[in-house]
């Protein structure tokens, strides 16, 4: 039987093909070095003995911009392999490390804790190419016979309404006070703390933090069985993006609970307040200025971005369940996601030192 007669053309058993596949987790690897070579141009700008230029501005902006740029090629990677018809067992796996390379800030930030907690002697820049390179060779590795492709099958209803309903519970619980505590930060560090004391007192009561934790897990473990599910067919860039952006906050709820649970609270003596200073990394300088801590920058960014953008990929999906037009699904998920991106920016303009004069 030839190569074509199994739905195979020969340029997609090449060499060519083959590194097609592998771009995304390629470009993963720089990851980290566009963070550093951010820090050196922005040590440059901060810098009051010396003379700001206008070529590190430019430079912090484009090293910044090719950071946030590593997942979009995942996302791009993702939906490019997700409209391939007749997919072999290379494609798809392919198609599932561009996920996670969606999901690089979130994991970069996860491995730098625990290898600072665990004193590796491997600095996490090089853990993370490591765990790449793996992942390259898992891909370069795989058979390029035919991927059996399954019938689109429903997830099970009652764990899809599971899913909404804890999202619905978290985001009046906790998400929605949570994000609008971040938003005081453009008033000030002041502003933040003063607000923070107050809706604490709600989500991280004895009774409700147990609750909510669980829930968290919930969707996290939940949400990777809907995501397994959907990927067993064919899926559109809608579901994909819901997909990507559900990856990316599995990585970020299951790091985020790390730094806040185990790290700040248990592993470090004395045990760390996770306010204002802890997020910001003010005793290291700040978001912008530590070498370590620039990386949260995409991180929390894209956190708030894929939260938010994710109900508006499910949003999208329930109007469509309940018969609703398609386009008008549609611009509802375009409009959150909008939305989504504006407080994102704002959170970390106000993380990275904005202030806005309210008097």
């Amino acid at each position: 039987m030839t190569i074509e007669a199994q739905g195979i053309t020969p340029d997609r058993v090449g060499v060519s093909r083959k590194f097609t596949l592998i771009a995304a987790p390629l470009a993963a690897i720089a990851y980290p070095w566009t963070l550093r070579a951010f820090n050196i141009a922005a040590a440059e700008i901060v810098e009051p003995s010396r003379p700001t230029h206008l070529i590190f501005w430019l430079g912090a902006a484009l090293f910044l911009a090719l950071a946030f740029a590593i997942p979009l090629i995942g996302l791009l990677a993702s939906f490019r392999l997700a409209r391939v018809t007749a997919p072999t067992v290379a494609e798809r796996r392919a198609e599932l490390v561009a996920l996670l390379v969606v999901a690089a800030p979130a994991i970069y930030t996860f491995l730098g804790v625990v290898d600072f907690m665990t004193n590796s002697p491997l600095p996490d820049e090089w853990a993370f190419a490591l765990l790449w390179a793996l992942l390259i060779v898992a891909v370069v590795a795989s058979p390029d016979r035919p991927y059996p492709i399954a019938s689109a099958a429903a997830a099970p209803a009652t764990l899809r309404v599971a899913h909404g309903v804890a999202a619905i519970a978290i985001l009046a619980v906790f998400l929605g006070f949570h994000l609008v505590n971040h938003l005081a930060g453009l008033i000030g560090p002041d502003a933040h703390r003063s607000l923070m004391k107050s809706v604490h007192a709600i989500y991280g009561s004895a009774l409700v933090e147990p609750l909510l934790v669980a829930a968290l897990l919930f969707q996290v473990a939940s949400g990777s069985f809907l995501a397994a599910r959907h990927l067993r067919a064919s899926a559109d860039p809608f579901r994909i993006f819901q997909i990507a952006a559900g990856v990316y906050l599995a990585f970020f709820i299951l790091g985020h609970m790390n730094s806040v649970f185990v790290y700040a609270r248990s592993w470090s003596n004395p045990p760390i307040v996770t306010d204002w200073s802890f997020a910001t990394s003010e005793a290291w300088g700040g978001l912008i200025e530590s070498g370590w801590s620039n990386r949260l920058i995409p991180h929390y960014a894209l956190g708030v971005f894929f939260v938010v953008a994710h109900m508006g990929a499910g949003l999208r999906m329930a109007m469509i369940g309940h018969n609703l037009p398609e386009r008008w699904a549609n611009r509802a998920m375009f409009g959150v996601a909008a939305a989504a991106a504006l407080l994102a920016l704002a959170i970390m303009l106000g993380m990275c030192g904005l202030r806005l004069d309210l008097v």
